[in-house]
């Protein structure tokens, strides 16, 4: 499916369609990106990811794709997601502002390990361009 067309309200049904099958380790996973979402970084930790992930998941597809389509949300949109992702999941939202909250108390964290998680990433956003290519 080409997801180039889709709208915008389109992108954000798709993703909250796909948040309701998150098992708990994958919303711990996309709790750690939406943070990073929401101080709007790129950095971002993703548990289980090694650092030579060559067959990347059907859930790290899906968090390759949240990047790249909430970028372009507004603000009203992203507000939005995060009042429906309480509606969906008030524990998961709570715990999240907690962390935000920490996230945002604490000073600058190690520089190295900033690199080591940014390498991990790119390792796997070039292993999702590799299977796509290998999917033409």
């Amino acid at each position: 499916m080409n997801h180039s067309h889709l709208s915008p309200e389109a992108e954000f049904r798709y993703f909250l369609t796909w948040f309701r099958e998150f098992s708990e380790y994958e919303k711990s996973d996309f709790m750690n990106i939406l943070i990073q979402w929401l101080l709007k970084t790129n950095e971002a930790h993703l548990n289980g990811i090694e650092s030579n992930c060559s067959k990347p998941t059907i859930f790290h597809c899906r968090m390759k794709l949240f990047r790249e389509w909430s970028s372009k949300w507004n603000d009203q949109l992203r507000s939005k997601f995060i009042e429906k992702l309480n509606e969906l999941d008030p524990d998961f939202v709570l715990k999240m502002n907690e962390m935000l909250e920490a996230k945002l108390e604490q000073p600058e964290e190690n520089e190295n390990v900033e690199v080591a998680v940014k390498d991990d990433i790119e390792k796997i956003e070039n292993g999702l361009t590799e299977m796509s290519v290998n999917e033409e």
